[in-house]
């Protein structure tokens, strides 16, 4: 069975955490409006509109010790783990939500942060939920001047071929962070890994050089 691990990422990736605890449990709704009326005819019709927000639940803990099962060794403590997702929270502003391994990779709204320790088992681990609502940008142009120059675009290069781009590993790179740096879009992280026949993308050797692809693709 894949350990999932969650990042997190603030401000266009300025602020990261990368949580190393496996994801224990998370749940992702997708749901649809949708409308009933009734009809002479037909008696009461269902209709079904457009789609509405993601709504997301994580629960998982921020861990005190470096225990053996964690996905990554060198991760910041619980309280600066709170203290940073709370500021994100606080200012107004969307993270963006990634479970590696997965397709998930979303601009999310905090709608609530809950956290405590389990139990009082003196272990200084801080269980969390987080509930996450998907976030949409708006994409408003606007309008330019009248102008009676017409504007001609240049003809695209037809004859312009896709280059791919290469880098080499450095030490703590992943296959999911790379693709999201690079290409912008974490979930890419298969497309490397294929491109340069990486069986285990969580193993990666330091040095090796390897083929990106074209990040518009």
């Amino acid at each position: 069975m894949t350990m999932q691990q969650l990042v997190l990422s603030f401000n266009n990736r300025a602020e990261v955490l990368e949580l190393p605890w496996p994801l224990q449990e998370h749940s992702l709704g997708n749901p649809h409006n949708t409308y009933s009326f009734n009809t002479i005819n037909m008696g009461e019709v269902l209709a079904i509109g457009r789609k509405k927000l993601k709504e997301m639940t994580i629960s998982s803990t921020f861990p005190s010790k470096p225990y053996p099962f964690l996905l990554t060794k060198n991760f910041p403590g619980p309280n600066e783990c709170i203290q940073k997702i709370e500021k994100w929270r606080l200012s107004g502003k969307p993270i963006r939500v990634a479970i590696m391994d997965t397709d998930i990779n979303l601009a999310m709204a905090i709608e609530n942060f809950e956290y405590g320790h389990e139990n009082s088992d003196g272990s200084g681990d801080v269980v969390f939920t987080l509930s996450l609502r998907e976030y949409s940008y708006l994409n408003v142009e606007r309008s330019k001047p009248a102008s009676n120059k017409r504007d001609l675009k240049d003809r695209p290069n037809e004859n312009k071929e896709k280059t791919e781009s290469s880098y080499t590993v450095k030490k703590g790179d992943t296959l999911w962070n790379l693709a999201d740096k690079k290409l912008g879009d974490g979930s890419r992280w298969r497309e490397i890994a294929k491109l340069n026949g990486v069986s285990d993308p969580r193993t990666l050797q330091i040095g090796v050089e390897l083929k990106m692809p074209t990040k518009g693709a």
